[in-house]
Order: structure tokens, then sequence, then C-alpha cells
């Protein structure tokens, strides 16, 4: 799509519709934020959408802020799609930590969200389990005091953008 299609009343009104049909039809959460892949992929010039969406709603305005604007990706803070109390205690403390130590900019933070609500997610549908600690315990007592850790590597393919979530939890003694 040329960027000329790209106008203020196409951007705030007819774009999010057609995402959420296109997202809808790939068997996605309407609300889910889509990576630049994916809009490429759905036919949606990211580059033509971005400079749409500066010239109509200023320069600091990033496709992602606006698709957020509208609804798209994670909306609350500390939602976690489980109820798992040490799981949301983990990710809370790694979301801290990743503030805190890296200084990660909120859109950082919100893409990092992001990936860990969809390994949560998968976890739940291929385990029946929202315990993501449960990947993630040592073998035994003893190769804790050793030091050995059994940490897992959470890949998940999400179709159709074959995007790769990767998630490392090490466990604590």
């Amino acid at each position: 799509m040329p960027a000329e299609k790209y106008h203020k009343a196409y951007l705030e009104e007819q774009f999010p519709v057609t995402l959420q049909e296109h997202l809808r039809a790939d068997g996605l959460d309407p609300t889910h934020l889509p990576t630049y892949e994916y809009l490429n992929t759905k036919g949606f010039e990211t580059r033509g959408l971005s400079q749409a969406i500066q010239r109509h709603f200023g320069v600091e305005m990033t496709l992602h802020q606006f698709l957020r604007q509208h609804g798209f990706g994670h909306q609350g803070d500390g939602d976690w799609p489980t109820t798992h109390e040490e799981t949301i205690n983990h990710l809370n403390g790694y979301r801290a930590s990743r503030r805190d130590r890296n200084d990660d900019a909120d859109d950082t933070i919100s893409t990092m969200e992001t990936a860990m609500r969809e390994a949560l997610r998968v976890l739940q549908d291929l385990h029946g389990t929202d315990n993501l600690l449960l990947f993630a315990r040592y073998e035994t007592e003893a190769s804790g005091r050793t030091g050995m850790r059994r940490s897992w590597l959470c890949s998940i393919h999400s179709k159709p953008t074959s995007q790769v979530v990767l998630l490392r939890i090490t466990p604590a003694i």
C-alpha cells in the first residue's frame, strides 16, 4: 500500500478494524500487538504507515505506540495471564529488574511483556499449567548446591508470523 493511502481518517478508523480482521482470521487475539513482519506480510507497508503516523500524529509517534493507543498490545501494568502467585512474582521481578538495571525504554518493556505473556499462553495450551516455574526447577537439591542449574529455553513459533520467543528462567537456590 502506498503512503498516500494512509490518510488520517483511514489510520484512525479503518486501519485498526482491518488489522483486527486479519488477526482474527489468523486465529490470533484481535488485540495482539503485531510485529512489523506480520504487518508487511498482510499487505500493510510499515515504512509508509510509520511515515504517515508521524506526519499526522507527531514525529515522535511510532507505529507500535499508535497501535497501543488504538487498543493493541497489553493495556495494563501487572496483569499476567496466570493466577500462579510465584510465577507472577518472578515475572514482576524480572520486569522491575529490566527497568532498574538495564534502564530499558517503555517500548522495550512492553515488547518483553508481550513475549512473556505469549510464552505463558503457549505453556498453558501445551501443558495445561500456568506455573511457569514448573519448568525451571533444579533436578535435585544437590544439583542446586553444586551450582548445576537446569534452565529452560521456551521456544514458541507463533504462526503466521514465525516469531520466535525465547524465555530463559533460572530459579534461585
